[in-house]
């Protein structure tokens, strides 16, 4: 009788660490993504090569859902490679475009044709990745990092999540903002990332100085 029971017991525990497995993982992947920093992310971009966030350490960010058929495509996609050109010449700042095609199916294409799109209508060279979901079951980590920390999920595209020379999100800016109006407080960010780049080799120097 109890050699019977026996792969039953077994069974039922099985069954039960699984379902409590499939229930426990949404939270762990969660709880994994707010205690990560930015910096500790990683994306493919458009031409299919990995990039470590870590790169943007101490840059500001305006990173952005991305879409060549929206109303927004033309006056965004021109503002962003103009705020990239005012602003990114030292290497203090950056537009990261993500391509989705989870709102009105406006971003069709493969990674090649939105490659082609940005760039030969807008001149667009700052970093663009390959086509990522934003929400979802399918959500990217970048995305799911960019939520968890704003509260904030994007509903359309280009949302614009600006991002501090610490790698905070200090705002989210829906399509109806433009670029140009988020500017004064994009400017702000970045020339507070370029102070204090320039107080950390004084820092050092001084503190050498102090010990010789």
């Amino acid at each position: 009788m109890t050699t019977q029971q026996e792969p039953k017991k077994t069974v039922k525990k099985y069954i039960f660490l699984s379902n409590m497995k499939a229930f426990l993982l949404p939270f762990l992947i969660i709880s994994q993504a707010l205690c990560s920093s930015i910096y500790d992310l990683k994306a493919t971009d458009i031409h299919g090569l990995e990039v470590n966030f870590n790169r943007f350490h101490g840059k500001v960010l305006l990173i952005v859902n991305v879409a060549s058929e929206c109303g927004f495509t033309d006056s965004h996609y021109r503002e962003l490679q103009r705020l990239q050109d005012v602003l990114g010449f030292d290497d203090h700042f950056y537009v990261l475009g993500f391509p989705c095609n989870q709102f009105g199916g406006q971003e069709p294409g493969d990674e090649a044709v939105i490659d082609e799109f940005a760039r030969s209508n807008y001149a667009v060279d700052f970093p663009m990745f390959s086509k990522v979901e934003v929400q979802g079951d399918s959500i990217h980590p970048v995305w799911q990092h960019l939520i968890d920390e704003s509260k904030i999920s994007p509903q359309w595209n280009f949302y614009k999540y600006l991002i501090n020379h610490e790698g905070k999100v200090v705002q989210v800016y829906p399509p109806r903002i433009s670029v140009n109006e988020a500017f004064d407080d994009i400017i702000k960010l970045v020339k507070k990332a370029r102070l204090v780049s320039k107080q950390k080799p004084k820092t050092v120097k001084k503190d050498l100085k102090d010990e010789l």
